[in-house]
């Protein structure tokens, strides 16, 4: 009974101590946001406090963002909630075309050919964003719609589809096959 009571005490003096602290952390953001000699981002503070706590605890612990974590996991694993094409800025920098449709993924099925240039994403122009900007409105999260505003690469007319993200996941190995007896072929 009383090992209970002293794990009820102290419970209740952690939770005050971390109740405490959390003011402490709302009311410098609060003095932050309205003394501050420059305009600071809420978000941005909240980012470097989330940093701040996870710095001096071990080599392998580290806090990542949403977005971190999104480009995170495709780089380990390849996979990503996306229209499942490979994009890039035009020689001219006149804007980004898509560079490879993946076989069977939304854009495949959807039509859109190499060379087709993107304009628009939900509403919003592309025009003067580079590849990292218009990737980042293609990806999200599998089965959320995305609206993509393309001019065509042969006659230059204007469609504009609703497409379905999917689960992408890029293939290390491009292609593998036996050329003949004994002798097979893999391209990266």
């Amino acid at each position: 009974m009383a090992a209970a009571a002293a794990t009820g005490i102290w419970a209740m003096r952690d939770d005050f101590g971390l109740g405490r602290n959390m003011e402490i952390m709302v009311n410098m953001m609060r003095e932050l946001s309205t003394q501050y000699v420059d305009v600071v981002s809420a978000d941005d503070l909240m980012q470097d406090g989330a940093m701040g706590m996870v710095r001096n605890l071990d080599p392998y612990t580290e806090y990542m963002s949403e977005q971190a974590m999104s480009d995170f996991e495709f780089q380990a694993t390849g996979k990503y909630g996306g229209i499942g094409a490979t994009i890039r800025m035009k020689r001219d920098s006149s804007g980004v075309v898509i560079a490879q449709p993946y076989k069977g993924s939304p854009s495949d099925l959807a039509g859109i050919k190499v060379g087709d240039k993107i304009l628009a994403i939900d509403g919003q122009s592309m025009q003067g964003k580079d590849v990292s900007v218009i990737s980042s409105h293609l990806k999200g999260e599998p089965e959320s719609d995305v609206e993509v505003v393309i001019e065509r690469n042969i006659d230059s007319s204007v469609d504009t589809l609703r497409l379905t993200r999917k689960r992408i996941s890029i293939p290390s190995v491009n292609y593998a096959g036996i050329i003949r007896d004994g002798v097979g072929y893999i391209s990266h």
